[in-house]
């Protein structure tokens, strides 16, 4: 069996998980190991050929203290194998681990392993569908003309991963996932369920990156925004997120939780795919820093705060001869105050001014 892009297909391996219950334990699921041509295996290997391209954010595999990760070792053991047989006994215990990671919040679904190889290269994609109503009504027994049905449907609910290397002993601790799951809920369900608790991953987004970067598309649409309302909204949701600590998101997480829906497009557009969705932990150092206020002080008691991210829209610097600074800072006037600083009282008997009460 051939890709459409000239891998020849080794193994594709099917098996039926639903939630784990403790109740049913012991509890075997059902497998299935496709060998033929059909319209599942069409549609299945149309995604492989795609894996590369839609997958887009970057994912690596923990390791622990023998420099050892278990999902790696049985993910480059089903290619480093030659038999079926041998393949599947390692799926089985991918299988079996999604399986144990499953919960009612992720419901039942159909998990595939497809391997192929062109040239050298060999290329592994681990695909968990969503189980529509057929599927929850059809009970544990995994059929193949059911499979054949569900599959013809063309569902685009499911979360995949994808490994494309050189086989080697160092093969594979980098890949890529992409989750076509994503609801209004969250991003997260792709983090914790599929990439941290089945596949033992991470993104590989440091927090420092994912920070700058995510500072760059807020400032950019900041900076566009001219209605007053659209600019509250996202100095609100700035101002919000400073104040929670090692806060996990993402620019998606941010639109829902803190702009309209309206705002929260214009931010999809001015975002790259791959990062619009990619989790990070916010580096609060990074973020102050991007989204905290320069202070200048200046002659004659004069101090102006300016927002870091504004700094060079509205304030220009020229150096003088002795080497001193000129600063002039331009800007829209939106309002103009006396600030009369308290002083401390130094008549106890003076009167004290309380509110009229109406």
């Amino acid at each position: 069996m051939e890709s459409k892009n000239g891998f020849e297909i080794k193994h594709i391996f099917l098996a039926y998980v639903p939630p784990f219950y403790e109740e049913d334990q012991p509890f075997e699921l059902e497998t299935l190991i496709l060998k033929k041509e059909s319209k599942t295996t069409e549609y299945l290997l149309k995604i492989f050929d795609s894996a590369l391209d839609e997958a887009r954010i970057e994912i690596t595999f923990n390791s622990d203290d023998s420099q050892q990760n278990e999902v790696r070792n049985d993910i480059l053991s089903i290619t480093q194998k030659e038999t079926i047989p041998k393949k599947t006994t390692h799926s089985k215990k991918l299988a079996q681990r999604l399986y144990k990671e499953t919960d009612e919040r992720n419901g039942k679904g159909l998990f595939c392993i497809i391997e192929g190889v062109k040239g050298r290269t060999t290329r592994i994609v681990l695909i968990r569908f969503k189980g529509d109503e057929g599927l929850i009504n059809h009970g544990k027994k995994l059929l193949v003309d059911y499979i054949s049905e569900v599959f013809t449907k063309k569902s685009n609910h499911y979360k995949l991963a994808v490994y494309e290397d050189i086989i080697s002993t160092k093969s594979f601790w980098k890949g890529y996932s992409v989750d076509k799951q994503i609801s209004g809920s969250s991003y997260k369900p792709i983090s914790f369920f599929w990439v941290e608790s089945f596949l033992n991953s991470k993104t590989a987004l440091t927090p420092a990156q994912g920070t700058m970067q995510f500072s760059k598309v807020i400032r950019a649409i900041l900076l566009k925004a001219t209605d007053l309302s659209e600019q509250e909204e996202i100095i609100s949701g700035i101002v919000n997120l400073r104040t929670k600590k090692n806060k996990q998101m993402s620019v998606s997480d941010f639109c829902k939780t803190y702009l309209s829906p309206t705002l929260a497009n214009k931010v999809q557009e001015e975002t790259k795919d791959d990062f619009f969705n990619s989790v990070f932990l916010v580096d609060n150092d990074v973020y102050k820093k991007e989204f905290g206020k320069t202070v200048l002080s200046l002659q004659d008691g004069i101090t102006a705060f300016v927002p870091t991210f504004s700094y060079e829209k509205h304030v220009t610097e020229t150096i003088n001869r002795d080497g001193s600074k000129n600063v002039v800072i331009e800007g829209k006037l939106n309002g103009k105050k006396i600030n009369i600083q308290p002083t401390e009282k130094t008549n106890q008997d003076a009167p004290r001014l309380r509110p009229n009460k109406k």
